[in-house]
């Protein structure tokens, strides 16, 4: 071998041994492609390569066993409770339109009670999920983001709900829309007067005041950690305070009673003790029958449904006491039906009011088709609730959503992008476009449903439809 071939041998195996002398964790200079990349991992994991490549080996060599399907996606922890939601939801939907549209199956279906537990019921929800995450993660920045959000949650679907109103009833009056945001504004934040929008709103000027004193027993919650005595000791006077002054804070107390006792584990200590259905079922219905019994006047379930009664909420926080212990019910209420009605549930409760009206003319259209006594009732009942629910589902993309958008925005604007001149500018120029593309998509699908629910008429009995 010559001078240059040995020269160029050596050099080669000088550079082999300082590539050698490389630490394995060094950065090449060059990216490394997909296939190279892939291959350096390989070879500094041996044993996972091997194992790989015999999965491979096994799966594809005459397909000797078939692949595994994935795993089922596990059932989130909130889903019984937005279940249980969606069912309050409908039931003050039955509590408005029964009385006038079937009155004795109004009577036989709430026990000859109005059962006016689906507020407090809504009210310990809220104390139960709205802090939830904060307990659980023990973040102040989560808290804070808790409180900007809450009031868009439920501020923008009553503009929306507003602006359906003011289409409805032809309203053109620049000067009154402007005076009924303000209404909605002074309403939310102090509890002013009612809008006219709906009557069913007054639920959610407490829901945003409440929330507020929620956030602040939270943080005194995160601050004690581990210490349960004053923990509870806290929430128990809190409870009694509001309790002597006829307060609803006593329910979202409550609901964050319970998120407290499942963040620590005492509700699966509780679980794992055997007596525990027997005690369960025992405070259930002796809250129920307490209920029934002192049914006179303002106690019991057939109190005002704008007061806080104790009895009230001794059946509502056992209900959900029951949900949150009971493993069965917890399953029934994840079931695709109540999940549903979860999903629909705000929008169910903005929009049933009005709706009512068009049930009532839709049943004289059926009894003019020739439907009547209990075959009228069952059919208009039938399919009045099922146009609420469609209409509800419907417009929930245009109800709902936009106040958990338009709060994540806020948040986003505020707390993490930074303040510049050209962002600001830039978000001008964009919004507009932005907004109308987004209406375009959600509009389009409910008014193409719209258009064929508009041209449906009852079938008279006896008549057959043809091609």
């Amino acid at each position: 071998m010559d001078d240059g071939a040995s020269a160029f041998v050596g050099s080669r195996q000088r550079r082999h041994e300082a590539g050698a002398a490389v630490s394995p964790d060094a950065v090449p200079l060059l990216p490394l492609s997909t296939t190279d990349a892939r291959r350096s991992v390989d070879a500094d994991r041996p044993n996972e390569r091997d194992a790989k490549d015999s999965l491979v080996g096994r799966e594809t060599v005459g397909s000797a066993a078939p692949a595994q399907p994935p795993a089922p996606k596990p059932r989130s922890k909130m889903e019984h409770l937005d279940g249980m939601r969606g069912l309050a939801a409908l039931w003050v939907f039955f509590i408005h339109y029964l009385p006038s549209a079937w009155p004795e199956l109004h009577e036989e279906l709430l026990g000859y009670q109005k059962w006016n537990a689906s507020v407090p019921v809504f009210f310990i929800l809220s104390g139960r999920v709205v802090t939830a995450s904060v307990l659980r993660s023990r973040n102040f920045k989560q808290l804070v983001s808790c409180m900007i959000r809450r009031p868009f949650r439920l501020m923008v679907p009553m503009f929306i709900v507003a602006m359906l109103d003011w289409h409805w009833d032809n309203v053109k009056d620049v000067q009154g829309v402007w005076d009924s945001l303000k209404g909605i504004m002074w309403f939310l934040f102090d509890d002013g007067p009612i809008p006219r929008i709906s009557g069913v709103v007054w639920t959610l000027s407490n829901e945003y005041i409440f929330s507020n004193l929620l956030y602040v027993f939270t943080l005194v919650l995160i601050v004690l950690g581990d210490n349960h005595k004053a923990r509870y000791l806290v929430l128990i006077g809190g409870f009694f305070w509001f309790q002597v002054t006829h307060s609803w804070m006593t329910h979202f107390i409550a609901g964050l009673f319970l998120a407290d006792l499942a963040q620590h584990g005492f509700i699966k200590r509780y679980q794992s003790w055997r007596f525990s259905p027997i005690v369960t079922a025992t405070i259930f219905f002796g809250s129920m029958v307490l209920s029934f019994r002192t049914s006179t006047g303002n106690h019991g379930v057939d109190g005002p449904y704008w007061k806080e009664n104790f009895v009230i909420f001794l059946f509502s926080f056992a209900t959900m006491f029951a949900l949150e212990t009971s493993t069965w019910m917890q399953y029934v209420f994840s079931l695709p039906p109540f999940k549903f009605l979860g999903h629909v549930s705000f929008t169910l409760y903005l929009l049933h009011p009005y709706l009512l009206d068009y049930f009532a003319y839709n049943t004289t259209k059926m009894a003019e088709a020739g439907w009547s006594g209990d075959q009228l009732l069952r059919l208009s009942v039938a399919v009045n609730t099922l146009l609420m629910l469609l209409a509800s589902w419907l417009l929930t993309p245009i109800v709902d959503h936009p106040g958990i958008y338009v709060g994540r925005w806020v948040e986003r604007v505020i707390v993490m992008e930074p303040w510049e001149m050209r962002r600001v500018v830039s978000w001008c120029r964009k919004t507009p476009r932005r907004v109308v593309g987004w209406a375009r998509r959600k509009c389009f699908g409910v008014f193409k449903t719209a258009r064929y629910l508009t041209v449906w008429r009852p079938v008279a009995r006896g008549e057959t439809e043809t091609a």
